[in-house]
């Protein structure tokens, strides 16, 4: 329902206090007091059955049905238990709006009829038609409509920071907490038990706003994980967002969710999605507030290296210590900083290194000095001041030198004042001025890590990425969907190792050359196509559930056995693990046994990479170090596909793996490269197969070429390091077993493992089933591709994607000065970064991009580590948008074409298929502007069937198509309005 009768909580013109009572401390009388306080300007009533004449001079009625006036906004304050009879009442009088402050009773608790009060309140809104916020919450203030329906203990200021939180007490202290540091609120709402409106509802009304320029979440569940991306990350292309989320662990959770499946610490997963919607998360109320002054006052740095500057190195070390642990850099001084430094003797500790110790002597005039110099250095993203309160630098004489020469110093500026009393009027002094300050120097690095972290997760959800290493194409996805079709219909939720195997086969992921049999004399002949030694391993239910790692080396023992040298050997092991399973897992079935040469060749690194499914946001790719030892959790990294090159890196950066992989390979690049196609392959795959639970590749394995080798002595098994690696790295090194075991070899040779062209083998590997799912962040759209012939021509159509933005640059070269004023209605002769971003980095669920491409086929070539592929070319010829409103009721097109290949029939083909795609979705109305003067593009939507309407002041056309009829009295007044 979105954003429906919404208005009516924002901006009502009239309402209704339901139990308003004169008691001062009766939740009805203090909300009223509130509304009354605010100077609320429309009319206001009262609903008592006690039959008051008035309460606080506002006029009340015994019965709702006794109002004058249909409110546009009713305040049920009345006991809880009684609210579902109200919401009928107020149903009958039409009113479209309720918000429930009532709390106090379990919503999920029985009651005399063997009804939850939960299943009562939802029969009754639904019944009622309205839109009800609450119950239990705090209410709603919009200061600028000098509206304050809440039961806040003081005035909520005006401001231009929202609060959407989910907590009634909590909102409450957010007041208390704006108001001592005098930040005011564009809109402040708390939906407590969100029993009909949602957090994304009140985000997607928000995001029509534009007093509200940052955005603060208070979060604790996720009902709908798409709707919430799809708002958030709306949101935070606009303003800033900061969030907090309580629930982190599960004994913080009011209602708990399950656990994922290969991850040790969920909350890991709700990092990954705000950090993809570029929002930076905070952890605590405090800090929420800090950062909030910091990002709202300075813009983001280029990089996270800081330079400190003190009179102390004592607050220096424990900046630093704060700043390496929260991943950022102490900046390293250009040679031209540190000699100006011992020229003007400023540094005392360790002349001419950061931090600059100014001694417990410096002036303010040293401050300034010191810091004219280091802010002019190139190396410096930052400058951190820190201050301990001196005779010679009193903390308001050093803030107020400072303040004068603000203008001059180069870089960003964040100061701690240490102390209290002294400290106070400095702090005072610099907020007023706009230089953030803080309390202590772990509170100012914090801080600048929240510029970075801004930064960074900016950059994640503007950046441009490099073009896609794979497709998956209709036959590879038939024929992974054939085999899940198979074993579903034989009752199994999970495929067997080979039918996995040739799943990852399709997606282009090399697999370890294996032999399936399925008895003794199949293990025999099979001896003849591979190369010995041998490892057999015996596929039954229990070994092909990915993420099962208590006893693993147990079911390890029993399902496999290695270093076989003669095919009697091979026969002998198929017979003796058949016994094994058979009497310790009887209840497993077994499906056929998977014969592998044992591997010798290059070193290799043990990696673990797979999709899982979290209960609330669905599809999760997963990546860290492999094996099967508990210590492995602790690295796993995820993120929420879909996922791009760029994606793919960020998310192995985050990882000891990505430490590793980067720091030791003798080709760090394109180690990077191959991991990272890999996460892409996976995220397609999630896409592209619903029905996919889980899947877990571990071991894969990653060919460290001359990075390291692995050996043991013969006589007492002590293990050779051949190279230098990290101690803490050497358990994942893969030894002699092929497959996951972390059980040493000892037979003194060197340990390796043999890989194809790419550098990567996936050894071991299961996947389960499950029903279908729904992604947190719309896929691709693979779907809407079509194929057509125009002027004898070849031309794919197909949704835009944001590795196209180096072919919207290219396009862009063909258009006319002409072409660009009618589409942009001025000249625009480059596209930024940011404008490319946006035009090719789009929200599938709000927006759609259909671009016309050619092929043009490029001479083999060796791209991205990967020799031989043909490098395919593509050639933009036109392109055609439309943005959707949040309610989907209308949606504004663009289209354009390039001048050599007008008059062929595209542009009517890409409006055609835009149309049809936006009636599929259920769009009502079609709606864009033209220049008057463009006469070719009015003759087209004519014939499409547009209603044209000429604006002569504005020198434009109006062009509207009805596509759908609408459902509802409501759409049918948002059609009206959108059409006005």
């Amino acid at each position: 329902m979105a954003t429906q009768f919404l208005r009516r909580f924002f901006a009502p013109r009239s309402l209704v206090v339901i139990g308003a009572s004169p008691k001062p401390e009766s939740m009805g009388g203090i909300v009223l007091q509130n509304l009354l306080q605010a100077g609320f300007a429309g009319p206001v009533w009262a609903v008592n059955p006690r039959g008051y004449q008035e309460v606080h001079g506002v006029t009340c009625f015994r019965r709702i049905a006794d109002l004058p006036e249909i409110p546009d906004l009713a305040v049920v304050c009345s006991p809880l238990s009684g609210v579902p009879t109200v919401l009928e009442r107020l149903g009958r009088r039409q009113v479209r709006a309720a918000l429930i402050v009532s709390g106090g009773a379990s919503l999920d608790a029985d009651s005399s009829d063997g009804r939850a009060l939960r299943a009562r309140l939802q029969r009754a809104t639904l019944r009622s038609g309205m839109r009800v916020l609450g119950p239990e919450c705090l209410g709603i203030a919009v200061p600028s409509m000098k509206l304050n329906a809440t039961y806040a203990s003081q005035p909520i200021g005006d401001g231009s920071v929202a609060y959407l939180g989910q907590s009634g007490m909590l909102g409450n202290a957010m007041i208390d907490w704006a108001a001592g540091r005098e930040i005011g609120f564009s809109h402040l709402v708390t939906l407590g038990d969100s029993l009909d409106v949602q957090l994304p509802d009140l985000i997607d009304y928000l995001n029509q706003s534009g007093r509200c320029r940052a955005l603060l979440l208070h979060l604790e569940a996720f009902a709908n994980a798409r709707h919430f991306m799809t708002a958030l990350r709306e949101s935070s292309r606009n303003r800033l967002v900061l969030a907090i989320k309580s629930g982190r662990t599960p004994e913080a959770t009011l209602s708990p969710v399950p656990p994922t499946a290969g991850v040790d610490r969920r909350d890991s997963i709700v990092d990954a999605a705000l950090a993809r919607a570029g929002v930076v998360r905070v952890g605590d109320s405090d800090e929420l507030f800090d950062a909030l002054e910091t990002l709202s006052r300075l813009k983001p740095p280029k990089g996270d290296r800081l330079a400190i500057v003190s009179n102390g190195v004592g607050p220096a070390l424990l900046a630093i210590d704060r700043l390496i642990d929260g991943g950022g850099r102490l900046a390293e001084l250009g040679e031209g900083t540190a000699e100006a430094l011992m020229a003007r003797r400023l540094d005392v500790s360790r002349p001419g290194r950061n931090p600059v110790d100014l001694g417990g002597s410096a002036t303010p005039d040293d401050y300034l000095s010191a810091l004219e110099i280091v802010t002019r250095d190139p190396n410096v993203d930052a400058v951190l001041v820190l201050h301990a309160p001196t005779r010679l630098a009193p903390s308001l004489a050093t803030a107020n030198a400072l303040i004068d020469a603000r203008q001059r110093l180069r870089h960003r500026l964040l100061v701690s004042w240490m102390g209290l009393k002294e400290a106070l009027e400095a702090r005072a002094a610099c907020n007023r001025a706009g230089i953030p300050s803080y309390v202590s120097p772990e509170k100012a690095v914090r801080a600048f890590l929240h510029l970075v972290r801004y930064r960074q997760v900016q950059h994640l959800l503007q950046e441009t990425p490099p073009s896609l290493p794979f497709d998956s194409s209709a036959d590879s996805r038939q024929r992974c969907h054939a085999l899940i079709d198979d074993a579903l219909a034989r009752r199994r939720d999970r495929l067997t190792h080979q039918e996995t195997g040739d799943v990852l086969a399709a997606y282009g992921i090399e697999c370890a050359p294996s032999e399936y049999v399925f008895d003794l004399e199949q293990a025999e002949r099979a001896t003849e196509r591979l190369q010995g030694p041998w490892a057999v391993k015996i596929v039954h239910r229990d070994n092909c559930e990915p993420f099962r790692y208590w006893g693993e080396s147990r079911r390890q023992a029993i399902s496999l056995v290695q270093d076989l040298e003669q095919p009697g050997s091979v026969v002998d092991a198929v017979v003796r693990l058949e016994a094994r399973v058979g009497e310790a897992l009887p209840d497993s079935p077994i499906y056929s046994y998977c014969l592998q040469t044992m591997q010798r060749g290059k070193g290799s690194l043990q990696l673990c990479a797979g999709i899982t499914r979290d209960a609330e946001f669905g599809p999760v790719i997963v990546f860290g170090m492999g094996g099967y030892k508990v210590d492995v959790m602790a690295d796993r990294q995820t993120a929420l596909p879909p996922l791009n090159m760029r994606l793919a890196e960020e998310l192995l950066d985050r990882t000891r793996a990505g430490r590793l992989i980067r720091e030791h390979s003798e080709d760090p690049d394109s180690a990077v490269g191959w991991v990272a196609r890999l996460l892409v392959k996976l995220s397609q795959m999630a896409s592209d197969l619903p029905r996919l639970k889980g899947l877990e590749i571990n071991p894969l394995l990653l060919n460290h070429e001359g990075m390291m080798a692995v050996g043991f002595d013969r006589d007492d098994g002590e293990l050779l390091w051949e190279t230098e690696v990290p101690f803490d790295a050497r358990e994942h090194i893969h030894t002699k077993n092929s497959h996951a075991s972390a059980t040493p070899v000892t037979d003194g040779e060197l340990v390796f493992a043999s890989f194809g062209h790419q550098g990567m083998m996936a050894v071991d590997f299961a996947l389960d089933l499950g029903p279908a799912s729904i992604q947190a962040i719309m896929p691709y759209p693979e779907q809407l591709r079509e194929t057509v012939t125009l002027n004898g021509m070849e031309i794919e159509i197909r949704p835009i994607r944001g590795e196209d933005a180096p072919l919207i640059t290219h396009f862009h070269t063909f258009l006319s000065e002409q072409s660009i004023r009618y589409r942009y209605f001025h000249h625009k002769a480059v596209l930024s970064p940011r404008e490319l971003s946006q035009l090719s980095q789009i929200n599938y669920d709000r927006q759609m991009a259909f671009i016309a491409v050619r092929r043009v086929e490029q001479a083999p070539s060796q791209q991205g580590g990967e020799v031989g592929t043909a490098a395919r070319q593509e050639e933009m010829l036109g392109v055609v948008r439309v943005w959707n409103d949040s309610d989907n009721i209308r949606t504004e097109f663009s289209i354009i074409v390039r001048d050599d290949l007008h008059g062929i029939g595209l542009g009517r083909r890409l409006m055609q298929k835009m149309i049809d795609y936006s009636r599929q979705v259920g769009t009502l109305v079609m709606v864009g502007t033209i220049l008057s003067d463009n006469l070719p593009m009015r003759r087209l939507l004519t014939a499409l069937g547009f209603t044209l309407r000429t604006n002569v002041e504005e020198g434009a056309v109006e062009a509207t198509l009805k596509l759908n009829e609408p459902q509802s009295d409501w759409q049918r007044h948002r059609l009206d309005a959108a059409l006005d």
